[in-house]
């Protein structure tokens, strides 16, 4: 089960590529997977053209992003590109906050339903530019194939079947993305166990995007991107790591176990073995955390 988050281009509620991100939401729950949505009317008007990433409701959108597993971008077309809000939406993103994510792009415009290269080629490019991994391939749906009934929205058969298709391809890419990391991901650990250890003198490592998104930085933590944690933790003789060296004990939190996991691998890579992640990642450490102080007063 994977945390799949629908980045949705459109402010409209009634349009096609937000009845497209529902049915897509529908079928990856089938699937097994638990989706978050985010549409472009969530984050506020002037924080979007301006590019605030202090904004609440954009904080909340890098939040969401930092802790999926997998990206599905539902863009409207505008003239065989997808809608410059789309473009807005990536570009308040951190550098970085894709890192090993799959991406699926799913574009709702007026041509033909089928695969359409040159659709996604610039949604591609910001998806790199993010250190995302994009599936090869655009998946046009005709706005004429979508109908909406109410509550739940249908698709035209063709249109239903390339929208699984490409699912299942997304499904594939995040199998791939988690097997492809290098080696173990290092010991799993409870918050209580994290506790006992970050007092027993553990670095605690928040790999979170952003922090503040969320519950805040930890008390005691050390922020480090996950994009940064390679150079961050890289040592050698004549040059030890600017944080700490590899007989350190580090607990690592992230928003969820997968992203965690994957800084726990590099630190691995660098030859730090002395590394664990927390199970629940930061909202079930700072619970626990809270927990503790009170039961101390």
């Amino acid at each position: 089960m994977s945390l799949i988050a629908l980045l949705v281009g459109s402010r409209t509620a009634d349009a096609p590529a937000r009845a497209l991100a529902q049915h897509v939401g529908e079928v990856l729950e089938q699937l097994g997977h638990i989706t978050f949505l985010v549409d472009a009317g969530a984050i506020d008007a002037t924080a979007l053209v301006d590019g605030d990433t202090a904004d609440p409701s954009v904080e909340n959108l890098v939040a969401v992003v930092d802790a999926a597993d997998a990206l599905v971008v539902i863009s409207p077309v505008i003239k065989a590109g997808s809608s410059g809000t789309t473009r807005l939406l990536l570009e308040l993103l951190p550098d970085g906050a894709l890192a090993g994510v799959p991406v699926l792009s799913l574009n709702a415009g007026t041509s033909e339903t089928g695969l359409d290269e040159s659709a996604g080629r610039e949604l591609r490019s910001a998806v790199r530019a993010l250190s995302g991994l994009p599936l090869p391939c655009a998946v046009q749906i005709s706005v004429f194939d979508i109908t909406r009934h109410g509550c739940a929205t249908t698709l035209a058969d063709t249109a239903q079947a390339l929208v699984h298709e490409a699912l299942t391809g997304l499904a594939r890419a995040l199998d791939r993305s988690t097997a492809d990391a290098a080696g173990p991901p290092g010991e799993l650990i409870d918050a209580d166990t994290a506790l006992r250890r970050i007092r027993d003198g553990a670095l605690l490592l928040d790999v979170r995007s952003d922090p503040a998104a969320g519950t805040g930085l930890l008390p005691g933590a050390v922020h480090v991107r996950k994009v940064d944690v390679a150079t961050i933790f890289r040592h050698s003789a004549g040059q030890p790591a600017l944080i700490a060296g590899p007989e350190r004990d580090i607990v690592v939190v992230c928003n969820s176990e997968r992203g965690s996991a994957e800084a726990t691998r590099q630190l691995r890579a660098l030859g730090y073995q002395r590394v664990a992640h927390v199970r629940g990642g930061a909202a079930d450490l700072a619970a626990a955390a809270d927990t503790d102080r009170a039961a101390q007063r």
